[in-house]
This record gives structure tokens, sequence and C-alpha cells, in this order.
């Protein structure tokens, strides 16, 4: 007995000396690190400075930019709606067609052709948030500039252009998804469906269960980056154009919500939770 617990101490005294060593080898580029975020951090606030001082003439040119988006984002929108539509329909037809001319036989193709799905639904998610950020800028021009009201057309451009940005790439995902479908026929789910990622989940096999796995721990990290990069840029923004703690709060309980998520999340499965 005596002699297992000296051969745990031995094992924790080695882990112990290692885990210093390791950590008196990054010690040194971590206080550079520091050392050049303080540097970098007080050249921001001096350039914030500087353009608080001219504050007025900035915020002249912005009411002069914001008049002429009012009317130029909703013709974009619309235009953006109008080429999401076409180029999708070209890509995911191109696909159906070759699925419709398989043989039966060569695996390789369905492969390639769930590869090359890849290039409009992620065009799709992205035109889908760019479509949101469209819509609240209108919004906001509308308010701001009162140059959209709702007896001027413009003002009915942007919510149609929103409610079609909306059914376009609804439509567009519930096609592509259906086409997957049709190649894995294990594969449950509709897009309709408020649980469809929950039936989609449950119907992947191990393999694609891991890499969806991984791919979300990838996406936490990196979230977890780009909350504090939006930190920082909030508190920057706030110094020189007192933006507030609005957006700082709201960054930071996106941050915090996520955390917590992924850690209670984690936690249960470490628990046995499935």
């Amino acid at each position: 007995m005596k002699k297992e617990q000296s051969n745990i101490q031995d094992t924790i005294s080695e882990y112990e000396a290692k885990n210093k060593k390791e950590d008196k080898k990054q010690f040194k580029p971590f206080i550079i690190i520091l050392i050049i975020c303080f540097l970098v951090g007080i050249g921001v606030g001096k350039l914030s400075r500087i353009i608080e001082n001219d504050l007025e003439s900035i915020k002249e040119a912005m009411t002069h930019v914001e008049v002429a988006l009012a009317y130029i984002l909703p013709s974009l929108f619309l235009l953006i709606n109008i080429v999401e539509l076409i180029f999708v329909s070209v890509l995911v037809g191109k696909q159906e067609k070759r699925l419709k001319e398989w043989d039966g036989e060569d695996e390789e193709i369905l492969d390639d052709i769930e590869r090359k799905l890849d290039l409009p639904l992620n065009l799709t998610n992205v035109l889908q948030i760019l479509g949101i950020f469209l819509f609240a800028a209108c919004i906001h021009i509308d308010i701001s500039v009162d140059k959209l009201h709702k007896e001027n057309i413009f003002f009915w451009i942007v919510i149609i252009d929103f409610v079609a940005s909306l059914i376009i790439c609804t439509m567009s995902q519930k096609r592509m998804v259906n086409l997957v479908k049709v190649m894995n026929p294990e594969k449950n789910g509709s897009i309709f469906d408020v649980n469809f990622n929950k039936k989609w989940e449950e119907s992947c096999d191990e393999a694609q269960k891991m890499l969806l796995y991984k791919a979300s721990y990838r996406a936490f990290r990196v979230s977890n980056v780009m909350c504090c990069c939006l930190w920082v840029v909030c508190i920057i923004t706030d110094f020189a154009f007192h933006t507030g703690l609005f957006p700082i709060a709201v960054v930071l309980l996106i941050w915090l919500v996520q955390v917590l998520a992924y850690s209670k999340e984690a936690s249960r499965l470490e628990r046995g939770g499935r």
C-alpha cells in the first residue's frame, strides 16, 4: 500500500514538474502579447480621442451617407435577392441533374454532389444574415434620416425585400435538404420543422456526428475569439462615438450564454447524459 502511494506521489511530482516547465516556456510569449496589447490599446485610445475632436464633422458626413443609403439599400436588397435566386437555382439544379443521370454504382458521384452543395448552402446562410442586416439598416435609416415613410414606396420595397429574402433562403435550403435526403434515405427532418436540427442530427451516423461535433467545437472557439474582439471594438467606439454600454452588454450576454450553454452541455454529457 505504501509502495503504491509512493508511486502515486512520484507520478504527481513528475506531472507538476512537467506543468511548471511548460508554464515557464509559455510565460514569456504571454507577457510579450500582453505588452503588445497594452501598447495597441494606448494607440487606439489616442486615436479615439482624435476622432472625438472631429465628431461633429464625422456626424455631418454620416448624415449625407445615410441619406444616399436610404435610396440605395432597398434597391441593393432587391438585387441581392434576385442574384441569390438565380445563382442558387443554377447550382442546385446542376446537382439535381447529376443525380438523375447517376448510374447507381459510383458512390463517389454522390459524395461529390454533397460537396458541391456546400457552396449554395453557405451562400444562402450568408445572404440570409446579410438580408437581416440590410433590413435593420433600412429601418435605422428610416428612423434617423426620416426619408422612408410608410407612404413612400421605398418603405414597402424594404418590407417586400425582407420577406422575399426569408422565403428564398428557406425554399433554397429545403431544396438542398431534400436532395441530400434522396441520396441518404436514412436522413430525417423537414426544413419547416422547428426540431429539424435535432432530427437531422439523430439520423446521422457516428462518423457524421463526429464531424458535426468537431465543426461545432471549432465554431465555439472562433465565436469566443470573435466576442472578445467585438468587446474591444465596442469599448473603442464608446470612447470615440459615445455608443454607450448597450452594445457592450449585448456582446457580453451572447458570450456568457454561449460559454454557459457549452459548459452545461459538456457537464451533462460527462455524467452520461444523452
